[in-house]
């Protein structure tokens, strides 16, 4: 009963931060970045990176750039806990000998990786919004 009252806010706060995130990175879709937020998680230079930071500075999206990865930090809470939830709860029910158990098994870990991974590159991404703009960040 418990599992299934986590796995439920889980999937509720995921969705909901799907919608926040939407919301607040609508304004960061201009000419230069139509995809928002993920021109600058792309980035794979400070030449990009300084073009998508100076464009956004010039409309004046820098703090809107900044809370969107906020909230980003706060999505990855969610969804990398439901996708490791969903994982166990895939390998439990399968056979032994299933290729879903032992995906599950090791994609488990894999989904809270990925989180990590993710407070890494916001990390990145507020450091470029600051103005530290470096090959190594981007």
């Amino acid at each position: 009963m418990i599992n299934k009252i986590f796995t439920g806010i889980l999937v509720a706060g995921t969705m909901l931060m799907i919608y926040i995130m939407s919301v607040t990175g609508k304004p960061l879709k201009t000419s230069i970045t139509p995809n928002g937020i993920l021109h600058l998680e792309i980035a794979s230079n400070a030449a990009a990176t300084g073009n998508i930071v100076n464009a956004w500075e010039k409309e004046g999206l820098i703090k809107k750039a900044e809370i969107n990865t906020y909230w980003d930090l706060v999505f990855l809470l969610f969804y990398s806990a439901l996708l490791f939830i969903l994982c166990k709860i895939v390998s439990k029910k399968m056979g032994e000998k299933s290729f879903l158990k032992k995906a599950g098994t090791i994609l488990a870990p894999s989904a809270l990786a990925a989180g990590m991974l993710d407070v890494l590159e916001n990390g990145g991404m507020l450091a470029s919004l600051a103005g530290i703009i470096r090959d190594n960040i981007s």
